[in-house]
């Protein structure tokens, strides 16, 4: 008797799903891991906005705003640097970042709820220090134009 109820344990549907469990768990574990690496390294309101570059690309607006190339992040003709409280430094210059500049610098589409008139002001600020918004990030050369709405309604 006993050995056919190990049997019945054995075949039960949580057992049969284990494995499938296990690889779910391990990929939460994972993520919250990467999670708080994130946050350790570039600061709580910048992780969710860098993560993106990881694994997710399709929000993300390498036209106008950060790009990464290798482990560096760049905008324009110019390399970035986030400290831990999310701060950014272009060219040797500080800029004290919100999550509306955030929202400028990494998203295609922005959520203007979140972009004040200073993330407006502290991105265009960024634009001309990075030529990021012109043809090849060449100073000299004409704007950059797009199809896309973050031309239409922010850059242009």
């Amino acid at each position: 008797m006993k050995q056919r109820q190990v049997l019945l344990v054995l075949d039960s549907p949580v057992l049969l799903h284990l494995p499938m469990m296990m690889m779910e768990i391990r990929v939460l574990l994972a993520k919250e891991m990467y999670t708080n690496l994130l946050e350790s390294l570039f600061g709580e309101i910048a992780s969710p906005y860098l993560s993106p570059y990881v694994y997710k690309r399709g929000v993300l607006d390498a036209e106008y705003g950060l790009r990464k190339v290798g482990d560096k992040f760049f905008i324009g003709n110019s390399d970035v640097t986030v400290d831990t409280d999310s701060d950014l430094y272009i060219r040797n210059k500080h800029f004290r970042v919100t999550r509306g500049l955030w929202e400028l610098l990494t998203r295609k589409k922005v959520n203007t709820k979140l972009v004040s008139a200073d993330d407006l002001k502290q991105y265009n600020n960024i634009l001309n220090l990075t030529s990021a918004h012109l043809e090849g990030y060449n100073p000299s050369a004409p704007i950059h134009v797009s199809h896309g709405i973050k031309f239409r309604t922010v850059i242009a």
